[in-house]
């Protein structure tokens, strides 16, 4: 009975069920963080932007998103200037 409590592995396996049923405690701590204004949340959503700015100046399909990529890249780049300045 007490070896069916341990994988091939030689993990746990209530360990890995419990590290499973918090799987989505990540995102929603991010979305309290941003709530709260907390500088590593922002920091990311700017440096997705910034990335995002990057890949639609790159892209060779559409002239729109072309068109809206400096504008991307900027706004990635004040905000993550701006939110450098937010509490940890």
């Amino acid at each position: 009975m007490r070896l069916a409590a341990w994988d091939a592995s030689g993990g746990s396996i209530f360990a890995k069920k419990k590290a499973r049923s918090r799987k989505g405690a990540g995102m929603r701590e991010f979305l309290r963080d941003l709530a709260r204004l907390r500088r590593w949340a922002w920091e990311a959503v700017a440096t997705v932007l910034i990335g995002a700015g990057v890949l639609m100046l790159m892209q060779p399909f559409a002239i729109g998103l072309f068109t809206w990529s400096f504008g991307v890249i900027l706004l990635g780049t004040v905000m993550f200037i701006i939110v450098s300045h937010f509490p940890e």
